[in-house]
């Protein structure tokens, strides 16, 4: 299903209880003989990568990482850009870096140390937070 601030993939068909366990890091195919057709007919590559290739691509282009469900029917949720999957609470500092930043795209440190009043330190570990928060790429 496609929404303004996600898309929603659905597989009512679930996951092995194996792959639901170990999601992300094992990989079982759930027809072999399909499996092996595929493989043959060189439509498989990476096996098992998926997943991890998945957020990489996501991070990298600056959105949130996919969220997924694995509890009865396997469902992935893709964040859009421009919104954000957790609101994560701001302290003021990062919010003033955010508005510095929406304003002046590449500031660079010394400036946004001048701007807010704080040491490169300070900035740094801001600039981490948000970063972590997935509001910086």
């Amino acid at each position: 299903m496609e929404y303004d601030d996600r898309i929603e993939i659905t597989n009512p068909g679930g996951l092995l209880p194996l792959v639901a366990k170990h999601f992300g890091r094992k990989s079982l195919s759930r027809n072999p003989y399909i499996f092996s057709l595929f493989m043959r007919m060189n439509l498989v590559e990476h096996v098992g990568s998926g997943i991890g290739r998945m957020r990489e691509l996501m991070l990298e282009a600056g959105l949130s990482e996919p969220q997924y469900e694995t509890e009865g029917m396997f469902n992935i949720i893709l964040i859009r850009k421009g919104y954000s999957d957790n609101h994560p609470e701001l302290s003021d500092l990062e919010q003033q870096v955010i508005e510095l930043m929406s304003m002046d795209a590449k500031p660079t440190i010394d400036e946004l140390c001048e701007k807010i009043g704080r040491k490169k330190s300070t900035i740094y570990n801001l600039l981490k937070s948000l970063r972590d928060k997935g509001l910086l790429k």
